[in-house]
């Protein structure tokens, strides 16, 4: 190959690898670098998220803790594009041993995450999501379990970027290890 279109080559690669991950990541791709605070339905208890890029951006992680303010349940889901189903998959692992593994599959509101999720007792149970970026510092999950043959409604979280919280003893909580 001539020099000047291998010089060429490799200037236009890294280009070409992130316009890639933007599509692949596409829904997700809003959260990543940011961490977010949800209140949840029992008071005083909030759901941390915090996303960051894996491995020069082959994935994406998700690390959240649970707390009162102190942590008593945590979990960390991976992100990564499955090329022969064309879409974002994850696999979610817990503090309990429980482990989940699903899709997201677009709507006109946003995205169907369906999921099974499989305790550390074994006990499998069906899972579907409901992800809608609504601005750039919100996000909403409304999340439905299979009981029977019917769905059931399990929650709803609105997520809000936490450098975008005016309370002050959310801004210690950026991180979590």
């Amino acid at each position: 190959m001539h020099p000047t279109r291998l010089a060429l080559v490799f200037l236009v690669w890294p280009i070409a690898v992130f316009a890639d991950d933007g599509e692949r990541f596409a829904p997700i791709a809003p959260l990543v670098g940011h961490c977010w605070r949800a209140p949840m339905s029992e008071p005083g208890l909030f759901d941390l998220q915090c996303f960051e890029w894996m491995f020069d951006r082959q994935f994406v992680r998700n690390t959240h803790v649970v707390s009162n303010p102190k942590p008593i349940y945590s979990g960390e889901t991976i992100f990564r594009y499955d090329p022969d189903a064309k879409q974002l998959g994850f696999h979610y692992f817990t503090s309990t041993g429980a482990l989940s593994q699903g899709h997201l599959e677009p709507t006109e509101q946003g995205y169907l995450v369906p999921e099974t999720h499989v305790g550390a007792d074994g006990k499998r149970t069906e899972l579907r999501s409901r992800f809608e970026l609504i601005d750039a510092t919100h996000f909403r999950v409304r999340t439905e379990i299979l009981e029977g043959e019917a769905w059931g409604i399990k929650g709803e979280r609105l997520y809000t970027r936490v450098d975008a919280i005016d309370d002050t003893d959310a801004a210690g909580a950026a991180r979590h290890d």
